[in-house]
């Protein structure tokens, strides 16, 4: 029984590397800039925070300049969302993860969250204002800063 679940536990963990790729490569090719920053953004089906800061890292904006990430994922109801700067905005402090997710993003989806200044995550129960999540970054992103 223990073999079965190790086995079984590998399959997943396997099963989210090859999807952490897929949204990777998505990701990439989706890229908009948006006043001055590079923005990924995309909602990834089935994905909790863990596989949301599985893809964030392996999409490596952290040393990419003026980049910012959206990540959106919907599994069992909820919603979870991940917000990650590239190391120049986050020192600079043009920009703050915790904030946005903190006064932004938690209300729109009806949940709660944080963070540090280059990653901050939240999760909610209202799947309904994905679409009204992502506007709302632009805005802010397309704002003076």
């Amino acid at each position: 029984m223990i073999e079965d679940r190790n086995e079984l536990q590998k399959a997943t963990e396997k099963l989210q590397r090859l999807q952490s790729r897929t949204s990777v490569d998505r990701l990439i090719s989706k890229k908009e800039t948006v006043n001055h920053f590079q923005l990924y953004h995309d909602i990834i089906l089935d994905a909790d925070i863990d596989v949301l800061k599985l893809i964030s890292s392996e999409l490596e904006i952290k040393d990419a300049k003026q980049a910012v990430a959206l990540l959106i994922g919907k599994k069992n109801g909820k919603v979870n969302v991940l917000v990650t700067l590239s190391d120049d905005l986050s020192k600079e402090g043009k920009l703050d993860a915790n904030k946005i997710i903190k006064e932004k993003i938690a209300p729109l989806i009806n949940g709660g969250g944080g963070g540090q200044k280059f990653l901050a995550t939240a999760s909610g129960t209202d799947t309904g204002n994905v679409d009204q999540v992502i506007n709302q970054f632009k805005e802010m992103l397309k704002a003076p800063v």
